[in-house]
């Protein structure tokens, strides 16, 4: 599910700055360029994300063994999750961005201006 609510968002960025990118090509920016500008935009948004979850989590599962001592075996934070959640992260801005960042590299200008 996270994937696709990101992949949505990434779809709707990307759509509603067409003329944007057409500005920016015009402007010399190369396919590749295009390409790049959306990965690092997927890039950011899903490293915050998961940076601040992770984060987040790290300060709430010691109030919850705190508060529920019979669970505590059972809810282990250990920094050991914070590459594979990072990794996730990577991995879910990869392949959200890949559709928007390939329509991008492939926009045309002429269609992007007229909002064809």
């Amino acid at each position: 599910m996270l994937l696709f609510l990101t992949g949505n968002t990434m779809m709707q960025s990307v759509r509603e700055r067409r003329s944007e990118f057409a500005v920016l090509k015009t402007l010399g920016f190369s396919d590749m360029g295009m390409l790049a500008l959306v990965f690092a935009e997927s890039l950011l948004l899903c490293l915050l994300a998961g940076i601040t979850g992770l984060a987040l989590s790290e300060i709430v599962v010691p109030l919850i063994h705190k508060s529920l001592p019979e669970v505590a075996d059972l809810l282990r934070m250990s920094w050991r999750a914070l590459v594979p959640g990072l990794a996730f992260a990577l991995l879910v801005a990869f392949l959200s961005a890949l559709i928007p960042a390939l329509r991008a590299k492939r926009l045309k200008i002429v269609d992007a201006l007229a909002n064809r």
